[in-house]
């Protein structure tokens, strides 16, 4: 619990530094049709944070995505990714790391929604 909560606090302080720093970060998702995982890289810019990673679908199958988070109002951080064939994931989650999964259609309307549980992060910190 102790290295979650240091990871987490790591994770938002580097959020106004401009230092070079990538997260590896899984969440596990309950309550979607069909995803069951997000795992992204996180690499943390000035402003932004560039995502690259996988969801995992609940058939084993993986698909690559790719997008940018931010800071949001409540002070947790919105992550936007392109799942494919038009559809966008949007990851919240708060300061404790947990929050929400949803996965809207390619005209904008929510098509599924779940809750996103922090399963583990890794912090990679380069010189």
């Amino acid at each position: 619990m102790k290295k979650l909560l240091l990871a987490s606090c790591m994770f938002f302080y580097s959020l106004t530094a401009n230092a070079s720093v990538e997260y590896s970060a899984t969440w596990k998702i309950s309550g979607t049709a069909l995803i069951t995982q997000i795992k992204l890289d996180l690499d943390v810019g000035y402003e932004f944070i560039a995502a690259h990673g996988v969801i995992l679908y609940n058939n084993g199958v993986f698909v690559p995505v790719t997008g940018t988070c931010f800071v949001n109002l409540q002070g947790g951080v919105q992550c936007n990714v392109l799942i494919g064939l038009g559809r966008t994931g949007i990851l919240e989650i708060g300061p404790n790391l947990n929050g929400e999964f949803r996965v809207l259609n390619n005209t904008g309307f929510i098509e599924d929604r779940g809750t996103a549980l922090i399963f583990n992060v890794i912090v990679n910190s380069e010189g």
